[in-house]
């Protein structure tokens, strides 16, 4: 019993951690070009390939800044 409470309060911390990463992303406005996302992308990739952050990190800040690219 103490084993699964001790792994439900470590994913919690997980999830609080990637959504800080995540919200320390500055949002790119509507209608914009996708220029500023995509250099935030080229700067996530660095994180990642530096180290600086864990690939579960990565792939779900990575996903937050693909969501703000607009596809028509």
């Amino acid at each position: 019993m103490e084993k699964a409470a001790k792994a439900k309060a470590k994913r919690e911390r997980r999830h609080q951690l990637r959504t800080e990463d995540v919200d320390a992303l500055p949002a790119a406005p509507a209608g914009q070009p996708p220029a500023e996302v995509l250099e935030r992308l080229a700067d996530l990739h660095r994180r990642f390939e530096a180290a600086d952050i864990s690939f579960d990190d990565y792939d779900e800040a990575k996903d937050a800044l693909l969501r703000q690219l607009r596809v028509d």
